[in-house]
């Protein structure tokens, strides 16, 4: 890896380090380090958007991302949708549709409308349970922060195998309450197991 750093660094703008950079991607992701890797192949797709070989960068992120879903599941004790979906973005007048679909099938359509931002830094407490115990775990959330009262957001559900996880919920147009984040960073602290509901 030293050696491939240090070609990187002394000829940035060669081939061969471009081919040693690519390299590092999958160094990183067969050592286990795979914060590395998805750093590397972000650095890649940064620094080469037009090379024939990003569609590797690209195919290393999203095994590396889907190697993550198991462990993020395991560890939030989160209910997860194991299929890949896709996102359409739809601008109309003061707002945007989002659609989500799996293989064409329809999930989700979320209408949202134009905000003014403000910085802010959020505690929340977070809490969820499993066979095991209940848990919890503070989440901060700092970014950019908006705040709209009328309702004027709205979300359609459909049927479908991701929307079945939900219970009791009405397969219509629901407006609601927006509240939205941008430009933000999400820190997750580690997870502390309640008092009462520890194993005894």
């Amino acid at each position: 890896i030293r050696l491939y750093e240090a070609l990187t660094a002394r000829f940035p703008f060669s081939p061969q380090a471009r081919q040693a950079r690519l390299d590092l991607i999958y160094i990183y992701y067969r050592k286990g380090e795979k914060e590395s890797a998805s750093d590397a192949a972000d650095q890649f797709l940064r620094e080469n958007p037009t090379h024939p070989r990003c569609d590797y960068a690209w195919y290393m992120k999203g095994l590396i991302n889907f190697e993550r879903v198991p462990y993020r599941v395991e560890r939030w004790h989160l209910p997860h949708y194991m299929q890949d979906i896709s996102l359409t973005w739809e601008r109309g007048d003061g707002h945007i549709t989002i659609h989500a679909t799996d293989r064409g099938e329809p999930i989700v359509d979320m209408r949202v409308t134009e905000h003014e931002w403000s910085n802010v830094d959020h505690r929340y407490q977070a809490f969820m349970n499993d066979e095991d115990g209940a848990y919890t775990s503070t989440i901060m959330m700092a970014g950019q922060f908006s705040e709209n009262e009328e309702e004027r957001g709205g979300i359609t559900i459909h049927s479908q195998a991701m929307t079945g996880l939900l219970e009791d919920w009405d397969v219509d147009f629901t407006p609601f309450r927006e509240l939205w984040m941008k430009n933000g960073l999400q820190t997750f602290h580690p997870l502390q197991t309640l008092a009462s509901y520890a194993r005894r």
